[in-house]
């Protein structure tokens, strides 16, 4: 049996932190969390490392790291504090991933710390790449370390620069140019232009023109496209060109109308089924890899 990868989760009170957690306790044969690190939420982190029991707790604020010892060193747990201790803890020996969920600035100096010491990141901490894209990237050129994101953000362009209340405004053309300045800018890094709506629901041709259209101009080098059965026969007419297709489940911000909120997606049984069902149509199609977005943990698993 293969020895179960080490995970150092920073940012581990969060959502994202909580998440991988929750995936992680499902699955102790594949995955161990090492290192637990959070900002000022000290309590949570206790309750946090007595359940995974990792060897290292850390508290950005060091002003509580008093009260975490208290918590834990009863458990033999180790504890530290401050902002240099996320970046120690990123290069031991018993850390392979760095699960970097902190908010704001604070998740780059342990993200360079990683990327020097050849670790893998899960980036959820999308600042990092706001404020420092081109150092990481030079970094990352210079190490083994790869970086996968982790985090949902494909809304952004449409309600965070745009300033569009959903993500169905947005048009080709607006995807088209925003990708074409992301493929710019990367050297290492796997493309993927969404599809926006209105342009490959209920029309196969329709769908194939809007991602030649994307292939041609934008520099991107595979397609996103959101839903299951309702959309395979454009999956596949779009296959059939040689596009590669990215998949897109659970919660599909494309229909936030039909659900009316961005809550957690197929916690029922019927939805659960049919999200499963369309995952091996994508599949059986040949998508070459699916999103999974705001599913229960157990069915992502």
């Amino acid at each position: 049996m293969d020895t179960p990868k080490r995970i150092a989760v920073l940012g581990a009170t969060g959502s994202i932190g909580t998440q991988a957690l929750e995936i992680i306790g499902n699955h102790p044969e594949r995955y161990r969390a090492t290192v637990l690190a959070a900002g000022k939420r000290v309590d949570e982190l206790a309750a946090l490392a007595a359940r995974h029991r990792p060897r290292l707790a850390i508290i950005a604020d060091s002003s509580l790291l008093p009260r975490l010892r208290g918590h834990l060193e009863p458990l033999g747990i180790e504890c530290a504090g401050g902002e240099a201790a996320l970046e120690q803890c990123v290069a031991a020996d018993d850390v392979d991933t760095v699960v970097t969920a902190t908010v704001g600035y604070s998740g780059l100096a342990p993200t360079i710390a990683a990327i020097k010491a050849g670790k893998d990141i899960a980036l959820a901490n999308k600042e990092t790449l706001v404020v420092a894209g081109n150092l990481v990237n030079r970094l990352l050129a210079e190490s083994p370390s790869r970086i996968y994101p982790v985090d949902s953000e494909h809304s952004a362009i449409a309600q965070c620069l745009a300033g569009y209340p959903t993500t169905l405004p947005i048009t080709l053309d607006q995807m088209i140019y925003h990708a074409q300045c992301v493929a710019r800018g990367v050297k290492r890094a796997l493309v993927v232009c969404d599809l926006p709506f209105g342009t490959y629901q209920g029309n196969s041709k329709q769908a194939l023109a809007s991602a030649i259209r994307i292939m041609k101009e934008s520099g991107a080098e595979a397609v996103k496209m959101e839903g299951g059965e309702e959309i395979i026969e454009s999956v596949e007419r779009i296959l059939s060109a040689g596009i590669p297709v990215m998949g897109h489940l659970g919660l599909t911000p494309q229909s936030i109308n039909k659900f009316g909120t961005y809550n957690v997606r197929a916690r029922e049984a019927a939805e659960a089924e049919k999200l499963l069902a369309d995952a091996k149509l994508l599949e059986k199609a040949g998508c070459f890899a699916i999103v999974l977005e705001k599913i229960p943990a157990e069915l992502a698993t």
